[in-house]
Parts: structure tokens; C-alpha cells; sequence
């Protein structure tokens, strides 16, 4: 197994931020290909190797519904609760 990157702690914001608040997952066609908004402040020299660090183990896939909101599909890790 390969040993995970340790990410400047900007980066590590973004990740933080991506856990709590969530991630809209649209099929386009590329291969886990994370977009966002163009910014000057983004240092992409930091931010591309990070994102290129993620795969999709490094996510956990919640699926819901519409409606209700009821779920489809219940989460992977059953630590975590609704």
C-alpha cells in the first residue's frame, strides 16, 4: 500500500471543507476530475498534485433520493449515521 501524501495545510482546508460539507458528483466523462471556480489566489502549483492525490476510495458515495430525501443507497461505512 502506498503511503498517503501529507498536504500543506491549505490544501488540507479544502479537503476539510469537501468532508463536511460535500461534493456534487456530475458524470462528465473524465476520470475523477475535480473542477471549482478560476481564482489568483489558488495556487494551483499546491492544489493540481493534490487533487491528482485523491482517488475514488477517498470518498464515500451517499446516493438520495428525490422528495422524501430518503436515502437509495445506505453508507458504505456503518459508523457513520444519517
Amino acid at each position: 500500500m502506498t503511503p498517503r501524501p501529507i498536504f500543506a495545510p491549505d490544501v488540507q482546508k479544502i479537503f476539510r471543507a469537501m468532508k463536511r460539507y460535500g461534493l456534487i458528483v456530475a458524470d462528465n466523462g473524465s476520470d475523477m476530475y475535480i473542477g471549482g471556480t478560476m481564482d489568483a489566489r489558488w495556487n494551483n502549483d499546491v492544489l493540481n498534485p493534490a487533487f491528482a492525490a485523491l482517488t475514488a476510495d477517498d470518498f464515500e458515495v451517499i446516493q438520495y433520493g428525490w422528495g422524501q430525501g430518503t436515502p437509495l443507497a445506505a453508507p458504505a461505512n456503518p459508523r457513520i449515521t444519517r
